[in-house]
């Protein structure tokens, strides 16, 4: 509710930093009078006699009235000057230290300056010196309900009443005392008393609606913010409310634009920020939540609940580096927040995937917090998820740079057959890989020669370069492999070249039975068909064997019945 007092002999509407004079100001917790007072003060607290004009409390007297005619002349031209203000009421006091409204004034100033210490001493020596100067015991009274010293606010309050039936400002204090111990109903009582004196007294219409709203009578309330807000439908504290009836009836978009009509009213309150700011992350907004937070953090820059909002925002948005900075920030201040610690490592752990960093974090969370606190509870699953991702990940990149590697090494090797060069086939791997490289090559060859692509043939003398030479290699793909290109050039025609490469498999397996039979097959078919190609009655070399009888060989005769060579269980690489 205002601080300003509603006592028409008393307050004067001093608009120190706020809007124009007499416009809704923020609540507060209690009733306070005004912090000066007027030039003609009421009958209980004024002096028997007007003072004389030469005298020190005349002219003290005079310069108030002068000041409080000036304020009046200004109260619709915006702001006053807080400095000349006070050094105003301190040329009042020049004239006369011990007057009463200068004096209530200064303290009243200071009080709003937030020097609250001070003002509090002046209005204990206000009312103890002159206890019928009701805003000097007003204001203690709303400075001791702060403190959350009601009994005593109630007692000073209640004593002002009883001398002043009349009195506004007093009932007004004892009905936010009531409101605040949940005795809505006398709250309701006192509020409306206050109306049969002052009908347009919107700190009563709030009370009553305030009350209304508690014991569940919402339709009343509703009534009473009506009638309020045709006095003043710039009341902030009032649109408030409303906003807050009309999202308990689910009108979200109803209750988020009154609202920003509340934030439009008064723009430096953060209390409809910060709940415009959560619906909007309820709702994934996070572009309208971070410009809520962010709009609450310039007012209130180490707001803690707002930062985590903003940074909960960001993340929305993706922009990690800041979520990062925030919460590095915090745990500056606090390197035990839990909540902090715990979304940090969250962020290293989903978005980041910075797990060694996460893993700390998680770490820190479930030593700063409770043992039965969920963060700690939960810490040690996501400490091994992030181990675990992590060793995934490092392992995968290990294979990925490996086969990189292997891939860089074929290429090299392929190419130094083409320049008729030694292949640097350990450079693949191990003999396993080599052995499957070179299968998976000597497939892809032996397609791209049938498809009738000479180039296939690079491929297949690249397979040859990169068998290890082992037993194993000799054995499973050096003489296999060369069985098989025998085979390819035989069905090519290429008989010479055919033999060679027989010759080849023998040398990688001199045992090789399948080897030892196609050479002689082949010998025979070379020379069978060199002696086809001699001229009629030309003698056949000696020690030709086509000179001898040949066998009888059978239909589309191949080398050894075309065995297909054994490759003792190697399969062909896919």
């Amino acid at each position: 509710m205002s601080r300003l007092g509603t006592r028409a002999t008393w307050a004067i509407a001093l608009c120190i930093g706020a809007t124009a004079c007499g416009s809704s100001q923020s609540a507060a917790p209690a009733a306070r009078a005004g912090p000066a007072s007027s030039a003609q003060p009421s009958a209980a607290a004024a002096p028997a006699a007007k003072p004389a004009p030469d005298s020190s409390a005349g002219q003290a007297l005079q310069r108030f009235t002068v000041l409080a005619k000036e304020l009046d002349e200004r109260k619709n031209k915006g702001p006053v000057d807080r400095a000349w203000l006070e050094s105003e009421l301190k040329n009042v006091l020049k004239a006369d230290d011990t007057y009463l409204p200068a004096k209530f004034a200064m303290a009243a100033l200071a009080e709003q300056n937030g020097d609250v210490k001070s003002a509090k001493l002046v209005y204990l020596a206000l009312n103890k010196s002159n206890p019928d100067f009701a805003p000097a015991a007003e204001n203690l009274a709303a400075i001791l309900v702060d403190e959350g010293q009601r009994s005593e606010a109630k007692a000073i309050y209640a004593a002002i009443v009883k001398k002043d039936p009349k009195d506004v400002t007093s009932r007004l204090g004892l009905g936010r005392i009531d409101v605040a111990e949940k005795k809505y109903q006398e709250a309701i009582d006192l509020a409306r008393q206050v109306l049969q004196q002052q009908a347009d007294s919107i700190e009563a219409f709030r009370v009553l609606a305030e009350s209304y709203v508690a014991i569940g009578n919402t339709s009343m309330a509703e009534l009473i913010i009506g009638r309020a807000l045709k006095v003043d439908q710039n009341d902030a504290d009032l649109q408030y409310l409303l906003a807050q009836l009309v999202l308990g009836r689910g009108d979200v978009a109803g209750g988020v634009q009154k609202l920003k009509q509340v934030i439009t009213i008064r723009p430096k309150w953060l209390k409809p920020r910060a709940q415009l700011a959560d619906i909007a992350l309820s709702y994934r907004d996070f572009g309208g939540a971070a410009q809520e937070y962010e709009a609450i953090l310039k007012e209130a820059p180490k707001d803690r609940g707002c930062k985590i909002g903003l940074a909960v925002s960001y993340k929305g948005l993706g922009r990690f580096e800041l979520v990062e900075k925030i919460y590095t920030e915090i745990l500056k201040e606090d390197p035990k927040d839990v909540r902090a610690l715990w979304n940090l490592a969250v962020l290293y752990h989903r978005n980041l995937t910075r797990y060694d960093d996460a893993i700390a974090m998680y770490k820190r969370a479930k030593a700063a917090a409770a043992p039965t606190d969920t963060y700690a509870q939960g810490a040690d699953e996501q400490i091994a998820i992030a181990q675990h991702t992590r060793d995934d990940i490092a392992q995968k990149k290990a294979r990925e740079e490996h086969e990189r590697k292997k891939h860089d090494a074929i290429i090299a090797a392929c190419q130094a057959v083409v320049d008729h060069k030694p292949a640097n086939g350990d450079a693949i791997g191990s003999e396993q890989e080599r052995d499957e490289v070179a299968w998976q090559l000597w497939n892809e060859g032996q397609a791209a020669v049938q498809a009738g692509d000479p180039a296939g043939e690079n491929a297949i003398h690249c397979a040859f370069a990169i068998i290890p030479s082992t037993p194993r290699g000799n054995t499973d793909a050096c003489a296999p492999m060369h069985l098989l290109w025998t085979q390819m050039l035989y069905q090519l025609n290429r008989l010479e070249e055919a033999l060679a490469a027989d010759r080849d498999a023998l040398k990688c397996d001199p045992q090789n039975p399948d080897a030892q039979l196609i050479e002689k097959q082949l010998q025979q078919l070379i020379a069978e068909a060199k002696a086809a190609a001699a001229p009629p009655g030309a003698a056949p070399a000696e020690g030709n064997p086509a000179a001898q009888p040949a066998p009888a060989a059978p239909e589309n005769p191949t080398p050894a019945e075309n065995p297909t060579p054994k490759r003792k269980g190697k399969k062909k690489a896919q």
